[in-house]
């Protein structure tokens, strides 16, 4: 039995019985006969007294043992139908998004973050941990907002004047 109270039968001196008690919500038995078990990270059980713990949907997580539920994934984001949802780190930003953290030094967004929409027009944004990408023709503004301006890019513009004036001083020696 997974769990049981021992009760007497009819009397003091009756035969013994076992009243079945089972499984509570956020754990299972995959037998009668086995002990309950938590459900693992990622995986949920609403119900009592069942076999099996689910997977959390796609724009869920859990990152407990025992969970009864899912929690939400950060605003705009969700995770891949073949990746254990155990974490929040498991959310990633959905195509169209980025995320509003990011790490300076790999310089891509972080997963586990409310999602931004991606900047328009001039911005492309793959989702995941993609930081929002120029379409041709625009140019990044530089600024914290993730801005794109459309025309020729100034640093663009820079280094082709540098690069005439090497030139001119090169053929004028």
């Amino acid at each position: 039995l997974r769990s049981g109270r021992r009760t007497t039968g009819g009397g003091e001196r009756g035969p013994l019985r076992f009243e079945y008690v089972g499984c509570a919500r956020g754990s299972f038995a995959a037998y009668h006969s086995k002990p309950c078990e938590l459900c693992p990270p990622g995986k949920y059980q609403p119900e009592s007294n069942q076999e099996r713990c689910f997977d959390c949907p796609a724009n869920e997580y859990n990152d407990e043992r025992g969970a009864a539920a899912c929690k939400p994934c950060p605003l705009n984001s969700s995770h891949a139908t073949n990746v254990t949802a155990d974490a929040i780190e498991a959310c990633a930003c959905e195509p169209g998004f980025f995320s509003s953290r990011i790490n300076e030094s790999a310089f891509v967004g972080l997963p586990g973050h409310e999602c931004r929409r991606c900047p328009m027009p001039g911005g492309i944004c793959e989702g995941g941990e993609q930081l929002p990408l120029a379409l041709p023709g625009y140019w990044y503004s530089g600024d914290a907002g993730f801005r794109f301006q459309r025309g020729i890019d100034p640093r663009t513009l820079e280094q082709a004047a540098e690069r005439a004036v090497a030139l001119i001083a090169e053929l004028t020696g």
